[in-house]
């Protein structure tokens, strides 16, 4: 599984080229600042669409732009994909709509590695058909009455959409991307191919201000701590879930 941690990273130069090195790095649309960091030193990078950011203060995004902005570096060797334009709680036709912008801008002049989002508000259906279709990796984003990864009713239905879109054998039919879900208990359960969170580079700086040492040791600790958790292979069954209740294998958990 690969972790991506989210930046800007800030503090000294030095020390954010040393946290990029040899990891994977999320680097968003409004906050570029060490994209350059990103394809000199990092293991692969992914790209963040800012929905989140524009969701929280209402500003509207001009997506076009946003795919020109994939072009530059669609083919870096280490781009690993771009999270395509989504809006958090918009309805499955918007969404799909957006899709739609992709498709018609997102060449370079081959197509840009794009990863959609499914919303967990939206149907289980909608997330049947991006994962059974043309998308490698598809990424899910909590939303409506379930916006906090890992709080309240969420886990059921996380569980939900995991019981739709594996194999016989347990398996995703996608490469599945958790959005802000780089925490042990979440990795730990579900069959991500990766996940992102900014939990090191923002905890890590305040964690470090609280004990009076470096902010680069903060970031540091809490990214290798996070590195340290992988995802299970695959996704049991509920009815086997239901009668392995108390197992400890770590099969789902």
């Amino acid at each position: 599984m690969k972790h991506y941690h989210g930046t800007p990273i800030g503090g000294k130069r030095s020390a954010a080229e040393d946290f990029c090195e040899r990891r994977h790095l999320l680097i968003p649309w409004k906050r570029p600042e060490d994209l350059e960091r990103a394809m000199e030193y990092s293991r692969g990078f992914m790209v963040d669409n800012s929905a989140f950011s524009f969701w929280t203060s209402g500003e509207k995004p001009n997506w076009t732009e946003y795919v020109k902005w994939c072009r530059t570096f669609a083919r870096h060797p280490r781009f690993d994909f771009a999270l395509v334009p989504d809006a958090i709680d918009g309805s499955e036709r918007d969404n799909d709509d957006l899709l739609r912008i992709w498709d018609r801008h997102g060449w370079h002049p081959v197509r840009i590695a794009g990863c959609p989002v499914w919303h967990l508000h939206e149907s289980i259906d909608r997330l049947k058909k991006l994962c059974g279709g043309r998308w490698e990796r598809v990424a899910i984003g909590s939303s409506g009455e379930w916006p906090n990864p890992g709080v309240g009713t969420w886990w059921d239905r996380m569980d939900e959409a995991f019981d739709a879109i594996v194999d016989e054998d347990g398996y995703p039919l996608a490469h599945m991307h958790g959005l802000r879900m780089l925490r042990s208990d979440i990795i730990q359960r579900y069959p991500f191919a990766s996940c992102d969170s900014t939990n090191a580079v923002q905890n890590g700086a305040r964690t470090a201000v609280q004990i009076g040492t470096d902010s680069s040791w903060g970031q540091m600790t809490i990214a290798r701590r996070i590195e340290r958790t992988m995802s299970p292979s695959r996704w049991l069954p509920k009815s086997q879930r239901q009668n392995d209740l108390f197992s400890l294998s770590g099969e789902f958990r």
